[in-house]
């Protein structure tokens, strides 16, 4: 079977080459935009000691990728006369250059014919070759099929990784356009190049968040007039399965959010309630089009006769839309073992919802009703697989920009409260933060480490007669005794960052994203089990 690999990888050695030189441009793309959106003035955000932070962590990543391409630069070195002219590393005048650009978009040079090497038949014939051909007419291919190709797939599978790691850092970097004095013209093409760069790093979405967090006129959003039709069970999961217009090939998710109406609600509190409703859906329909775990967002439907605003959603690209998804809370508590997640996707989920929510913090956001119910899950289109290494966030409950006024309104829901700071249960002491949601986002953390939902481990905990213990002291208990065992001390010390108001004087830092960037993100990273480095 290797022979037989190796056989057809040296007939398709051109596409196969074709294919892995576009994925490498694109890798190589992305971090020339990075140093054009970030390094034109030398600095990433204006204040001098988080820059020096930022720097540092971007600095350690791009080394690491230097050492990757090492073998590849030294015969740069030897063979190509720009690199030696532009390299740091070979001519010390450039040391100091500020910025080096090459046109990615011409072809990659081809190599220099080699001159035939003579390889004996004998070396060959355990690949199932005939005596009879010609070896060294075909040796470029056989190098490619059995060492080029190999060393070159690795060398990309660390590339794409360390720039995923860089890909995790940028939502979280207050991005920042070029300095220029005031009434200073900016050229179309330094604007033009900004855009694009922008979009190639995914930082358009993030713009336009902060757009949305600083602008404090009407938000103009789309609106749905269609007959919604459910199709399940409003009550069994945090998202409605509905057709649109009865067609059986438009199916969407319908997301309900009631708001109170009492004989006190005056003018000024409807327009209030209905500008919150439009925010929100501003907001979706922004996040929904970049890379932040929520659904393509597609209008608003309003209601008054059921006192509900209706925000419809499409299902995201190759899902199956015959079923509406699956919570994590659902599948916790299901019995199905196929719904029990791996030690890996268990770390894997953690990360990408902790990721999801700093972004939003970093953009200005919160999101205000952060729980097991509130990840989703979808079931791949022709496999019906769930597609578990691929969470979405729902149930925004009115999220508003952190500054905005907030209406200090609440409920009494048990199973809500147990993801509420203390702060937030019952009559709220304190508008929501930033810290509320990190209080939440421990909660459900600790129910993937320990596979339980938080009620079960409140129902199980047995409190001592004349002694009573807050649901904040329990659940830190249950983090101090028991997650270690399952997800490792960085996890553990992780959802106790969150857990126990450590951020409280912290939370409005200019710099709260590196810290928790250092002190939660990089903990749930499932290499911390294993006592690498992560970043």
């Amino acid at each position: 079977m290797c022979s037989y690999r190796v056989n057809i990888s040296r007939r398709n050695v051109f596409p196969e080459r074709q294919e892995l030189e576009s994925k490498f441009r694109y890798e190589v793309l992305f971090l020339q935009s990075l140093g054009q959106c970030f390094f034109r003035n030398g600095a990433i955000v204006e204040n001098e000691r988080t820059n020096r932070r930022w720097l540092r962590q971007i600095h350690e990543i791009i080394e690491r990728i230097r050492i990757t391409l090492s073998d590849y630069s030294r015969i740069a070195a030897e063979e190509d006369e720009r690199y030696r002219e532009y390299s740091p590393f070979v001519n010390r005048e450039m040391y100091d250059t500020a910025l080096v650009e090459f046109d990615l978009a011409e072809e990659l040079p081809i190599p220099a014919r080699q001159t035939p090497v003579h390889v004996t038949t004998r070396a060959l014939r355990w690949l199932g070759i005939k005596a009879k051909e010609r070896v060294n007419e075909n040796l470029d291919a056989w190098k490619w099929a059995l060492v080029e190709k190999r060393k070159f797939e690795a060398v990309l599978i660390v590339l794409q990784d360390e720039n995923r790691r860089l890909k995790d850092l940028l939502p979280l970097i207050p991005a920042r356009r070029e300095a220029r004095q005031p009434g200073q013209k900016v050229h179309q093409d330094t604007q033009d190049d900004f855009d694009e760069d922008s979009y190639r790093l995914g930082l358009n979405t993030h713009a336009e968040l902060k757009r949305i967090v600083q602008s404090e006129a009407s938000t103009t959003v789309a609106t749905i007039s269609a007959n919604l039709k459910p199709l399940s069970d409003p009550e069994c999961g945090p998202l409605v399965l509905c057709s649109v217009d009865n067609s059986r090939h438009d199916v969407v998710l319908v997301e309900y959010k009631y708001y109170r109406v009492s004989e006190d609600s005056d003018e000024e509190d409807k327009r209030r309630t209905a500008q919150r409703a439009r925010q929100l859906a501003s907001l979706l329909s922004s996040a929904g089009t970049g890379d932040l775990a929520t659904l393509p967002f597609r209008g608003l439907f309003e209601e008054p006769e059921y006192s509900r605003h209706t925000f419809v959603f499409d299902f995201p690209i190759n899902t199956d839309t015959s079923a509406a998804p699956l919570s994590l809370c659902e599948m916790i508590n299901s019995r199905n073992l196929d719904l029990r997640l791996s030690l890996p996707d268990r770390f894997q989920v953690a990360a990408t919802v902790a990721k999801a929510l700093a972004a939003f913090h970093s953009d200005g956001w919160v999101h205000k009703s952060f729980r097991s119910s509130s990840v989703v899950f979808f079931r791949e289109e022709l496999t019906k697989n769930l597609m578990v290494k691929n969470p979405y966030l729902v149930r925004f409950e009115f999220s508003r920009p952190q500054m905005s006024h907030t209406k200090l309104d609440f409920d009494d829901d048990p199973e809500r409260n147990l993801y509420r700071h203390p702060d937030r249960q019952g009559e709220p002491r304190a508008s929501f933060t930033r810290l509320h949601d990190l209080y939440a986002l421990g909660v459900v953390l600790l129910e993937i480490g320990l596979w339980q939902t938080a009620s079960i481990m409140i129902e199980e905990v047995k409190v001592p007669k004349g002694r009573q213990k807050s649901v904040q002291e329990i659940l830190k208990q249950l983090t101090k005794r028991r997650l270690a065992h399952h997800m490792g001390e960085k996890y553990t010390e992780a959802v106790l960052s969150c857990l126990d108001d450590r951020y409280e004087h912290r939370i409005t830092d200019i710099d709260f994203s590196m810290i928790f960037h250092e002190e939660v993100i990089r903990k749930i990273d499932v290499r911390a089990l294993l006592d690498t480095r992560v970043e």
